[in-house]
């Protein structure tokens, strides 16, 4: 998961994406809350997204200010 803006990717190096950024950091997390037949996703995952997943499910999250 790279930092983004206008779909290009800044700072993406593997050790240290987020070292030092000037800016907050968004994450997006959900899920649907009931089961039921959905569609598959229309294309292939970009390189900016770290993980996606049909799965229904909850998030539980810990943000870790250092």
């Amino acid at each position: 998961l790279w930092p983004i803006y206008d779909w290009t990717i800044y700072n993406g190096s593997l050790s240290e994406p987020y070292k030092n950024p000037g800016a907050p950091t968004h994450v997006i997390t959900g899920s649907a809350g009931c089961y039921s037949k959905h569609n598959p996703f229309l294309n292939d995952t970009q390189i900016y997204s770290a993980f996606r997943s049909d799965d229904y499910g909850y998030s539980r999250m810990k943000m870790i200010d250092s």
